[in-house]
């Protein structure tokens, strides 16, 4: 996920979470996100 949709400048972790159908949070989706940065 880009900077802004940690600082809440965009959305696209809720986006990606209602195209996944619900199978990913858009809370769940930053997490990985965070890890994946981090690591």
């Amino acid at each position: 996920m880009p900077r802004t949709d940690f600082t809440g400048e965009t959305d696209y972790a809720t986006r990606i979470s209602k195209a996944s159908g619900g199978k990913f949070s858009a809370a769940e989706i930053r997490r990985i996100s965070k890890q994946q940065i981090a690591a």
